[in-house]
């Protein structure tokens, strides 16, 4: 979302409307709320739809007189656009990763790195939408996530004086419709099978964007006695929607309504909003709106890098509190002095703008590759994907020379992420010989696969299903294979395993190529199945739990942050063990369902529980060993050192049958 919209100080023309900068101001405030507190707002994140066609309607009204007067230039037009978004975000983007340095993790300056260099180039909505997986930073702990809507605009208006420039006037109006509709269809089609697609790019979000372009070029003026009723349903869709929102999918029919309702407002230029005191005291919100939305988001997300646990509500309103008068600050000092100072562009202010972002450049290097530690941490807690990343696999799988350790392996570790960091440890402590056939977020289970609609779209899941086709065709092939180690996070299984965790399952149609969805409790069926067509084969079998773990702290963050003296709160043990007590409730589902496969297929489950738990904690670390990359994959030495002090390999040769 960006809140900056061409100012009156950029071209001569009338003071802003009170009505549109309060318009501002109610959805920058939606925005922190829900940022600060989702679970109150659920739809707070409606504000970036507001602001899209803000900025349609402010930068057209703009092209459009300059484009008829004759006055227009390429050159004038983004000189002003770098005034006005680049002072206050050069300053937030210099400032954070200052304080990057200091409060984040290795693997949290590496993820930093790449959004700084996509806030610098204005590409951090792809940067965004190519972070997904098991192994990637939650969202909530990216200080520079918000720049991807301010990427979104830049890229807008990239096209849009050019579209409108070659474009004959007289189809204008048509052409803006027709791009419109299609990239509305688009994000509609796409928004429940690809919802990062639909959410982060252009081509599926220009739609509200050209919603403000099509009412500011449509001459249509709201007035007589239909402009009453139809204003205050417009402000009751704007202030109802983003508290109760009827569409679980987005962007859709929540942001289509909210567009179309702050359309209206722009349309009908009512004055009893202009002299409203409401209007008037949201107003000033709205004139700093743009830095506010800069300095907000870093603030929460420093604290959720620095919380173990959930920010507690109060430090989170504290917070929100402390954005206000660092944005007047900012708004004050760098943006509103450089927005409307009379530079204009010339050698030296291009050189001045090409060294500042040289600068910002080489800070982007230097956040993700400054020592801060002998311990080379980032190292430590480089991704485990088992003997190599080919092992990834996506819808086919393939015994790769990497992805083996003999060429007649008995041992065949199948599964997701939770499978791939077992490899080195189960290699180290047997000469048996291993294979890895892994995906990514796919559990080893036949004909079944998580779907939710969004996270594991049906696309995704109909890819995971053909894998597991592909890894039991291959165990028919391979009579070396005697063992086959099922190893899973389960979670995606389980109906409340995690707040993520889908409450169905795609499943394959009995004798058919289709899938449907089904109830998440046919899952042990499925594995039940599975079983029995390996064992149908002459293999043995045995599953393997995830490590232990709450679901909630990342425990690899808390071993780096002691280890190193970060800043961390809400950490009850200074070892970062593992409560038992937690532990035990948050995989309750996960056990029952590996206890029900159990028994019902007469399999063992191999538990890390004993080689790690006492009656109360879980170690987490060994002898100066991380144990843990995350909140439950193993680091690669972790993985190997708790291989062979379990004899792991031989242990799972041992239950397996």
């Amino acid at each position: 979302m960006s809140p900056a919209g061409e100012s009156p100080a950029a071209v001569p023309r009338p003071a802003m409307r009170t009505d549109i900068q309060a318009l501002r101001g109610v959805a920058i405030l939606f925005a922190l709320l829900y940022h600060a507190f989702p679970a109150r707002f659920p739809a707070g994140y409606l504000g970036v739809d507001v602001f899209f066609v803000i900025s349609g309607w402010l930068m057209t009204r703009l092209l459009a007189r300059e484009i008829g007067g004759g006055t227009f230039s390429f050159r004038a037009f983004y000189f002003r656009r770098a005034k006005r978004i680049l002072p206050a975000a050069y300053a937030t983007l210099a400032v954070t990763a200052l304080l990057a340095v200091f409060l984040l993790t290795s693997k949290e300056r590496y993820s930093f790195a790449k959004q700084l260099a996509g806030g610098l180039t204005f590409s951090a909505n792809f940067v965004l939408w190519q972070a997904t997986g098991y192994f990637s930073l939650p969202a909530e702990n990216k200080p520079l996530l918000h720049f991807w809507s301010l990427a979104v605009e830049e890229q807008f208006y990239l096209l849009l004086p050019a579209f409108l420039f070659l474009l004959p006037r007289r189809f204008w109006l048509r052409a803006v419709g027709v791009v419109c509709a299609a990239s509305a269809l688009a994000c509609f089609a796409l928004a429940p099978i690809h919802p990062d697609t639909a959410f982060y790019l252009l081509p599926t979000r220009d739609w509200e964007l050209s919603i403000g372009v099509f009412a500011a070029l449509s001459g249509v003026s709201l007035g007589g006695r239909l402009r009453g009723p139809l204003v205050a349903s417009a402000l009751a869709v704007l202030v109802v929607l983003p508290i109760r929102p009827i569409d679980a999918v987005h962007p859709r029919l929540d942001a289509l309504l909210v567009c179309l309702a702050t359309a209206v407002v722009l349309l009908a230029e009512d004055p009893r909003l202009r002299e409203n005191r409401l209007a008037r005291a949201l107003a000033p919100i709205g004139d700093v709106s743009y830095s506010l939305y800069l300095v907000h988001w870093p603030l929460l997300a420093f604290a959720n890098n620095c919380w173990l646990g959930p920010v507690p509500a109060h430090v989170r309103l504290a917070l929100l509190g402390a954005s206000f008068p660092i944005a007047f600050l900012l708004y004050r000092v760098v943006e509103r002095p450089l927005w409307r100072a009379p530079i204009a562009p010339s050698r030296r202010s291009f050189a001045v703008l090409a060294a500042s972002t040289a600068a910002l450049a080489l800070s982007a290097l230097l956040v993700a590759r400054v020592r801060t530690s002998p311990v080379d941490y980032r190292e430590v807690r480089r991704l485990n994907f088992g003997f190599s990343g080919d092992c990834d696999f996506g819808t086919r799988f393939e015994a790769l020379a990497p992805c083996r350790s003999s060429a007649s392996p008995r041992i065949l570790v199948w599964g997701d992420s939770f499978a791939m960091h077992l490899v080195r440890g189960i290699d180290a402590s047997t000469d048996a010989g291993v294979v890895q056939a892994t995906k990514s977020m796919c559990g080893p289970v036949l004909g079944a696969a998580p779907w939710d609609g969004r996270e594991y779209a049906e696309s995704w899941g109909r890819g995971c299903i053909a894998f597991n086709d592909s890894v039991f065709e291959y165990l028919r092939r391979q009579p070396s294979i005697d063992t086959v180690v099922l190893a899973s996070v389960f979670s995606s299984y389980v109906e409340g395993a995690s707040a993520a965790g889908p409450s169905r399952i795609l499943m394959r149609r009995n004798g058919a190529s289709g899938v449907e969805p089904v109830a998440v409790e046919s899952s042990a069926g499925a594995f039940d199945g599975t079983v029995a067509r390996i064992r149908g084969l002459g293999k043995r079998v045995v599953l393997v739990a995830p490590p232990p773990g709450d679901g909630t702290v990342d425990v690899g963050e808390c071993l780096e942050r002691r280890a190193r003296g970060l800043p961390t709160f809400d950490r009850e043990r200074d070892d970062c063990a593992v409560s038992v007590e937690a532990y035990r409730q948050g995989s309750r589902g996960i056990r029952q369902l590996l206890d029900r496969v159990a028994a019902g297929s007469d399999v063992n489950v191999f538990r890390f529980d004993p080689w790690l738990c006492t009656t109360e904690w879980c170690r987490t670390e060994i002898d100066g060993t991380f144990l843990y990359l995350d909140d439950g994959h193993l680091t690669n030495d972790g993985s190997v050192l708790l291989g062979r002090r379990i004899g792991l390999g031989e242990e799972l040769l041992r239950l397996a049958k």
